[in-house]
């Protein structure tokens, strides 16, 4: 997690003006690039990026599972992704919120009869908020959940997007029933967030 944040020294204005020693959390810049192809480049925390790539794949829906990722390797300014098959990448259905790029997809009625309780809810922002470690010493995060039966993974990111892309990854690869699962996440909730 140290690499996720660094000290910086800082100036502090409150009625008077300090300089001091503060935690900032890190971002970085990355190509995503699928089977050769240039996806996008992301702003995001340098932490877990095999998690945002495969949630960024799934819920962009390049991918149905995780057993269709043959190889994802990082290098410090790059992901490459290789899929299974030749399926080439397109990106001429492209929607745009708050500057995030995502494919554009309509809602769509889900059927089902999995319901939560509201305390579960509840009782699971809590346990976000207590979970959200470099939020809690750095304030520049936004954090995710991803709660199954009687699992709570927590990730973290600069980006409200990508903290989300990083939980679903993780559930993909945790193997989660996202059918009986829910995501608690801080901050607003913009179309794209629903649609994933």
């Amino acid at each position: 997690m140290d690499e996720m944040f660094q000290k910086v020294k800082i100036i502090k204005v409150d009625r008077n003006v300090h300089r001091i020693d503060d935690l900032v959390a890190i971002d970085t810049k990355m190509k995503l690039f699928v089977n050769g192809s240039k996806l996008g480049e992301f702003y995001l925390s340098p932490h877990d990026l095999e998690d945002f790539v495969l949630g960024y794949l799934l819920d962009e829906r390049y991918i149905k599972s995780i057993i269709e990722v043959k190889k994802i390797n990082v290098t410090d300014t790059d992901i490459k992704v290789e899929l299974t098959g030749n399926q080439t990448i397109k990106r001429d259905k492209l929607a745009c919120y708050d500057g995030w790029v995502h494919q554009d997809q309509d809602l769509v009625k889900i059927n089902s009869d999995f319901k939560v309780e509201r305390k579960k809810v509840m009782d699971s922002f809590d346990l976000l908020i207590k979970k959200a470690e470099i939020w809690s010493k750095t304030g520049g995060t936004h954090v995710a959940a991803l709660v199954g039966e009687g699992q709570f993974i927590v990730r973290e990111d600069v980006s409200r997007h990508v903290a989300v892309d990083k939980v679903i990854g993780a559930g993909l690869k945790a193997g989660i029933d996202f059918s009986k699962s829910f995501i608690v996440c801080s901050g607003r909730i913009p179309p794209d967030r629903v649609v994933k």
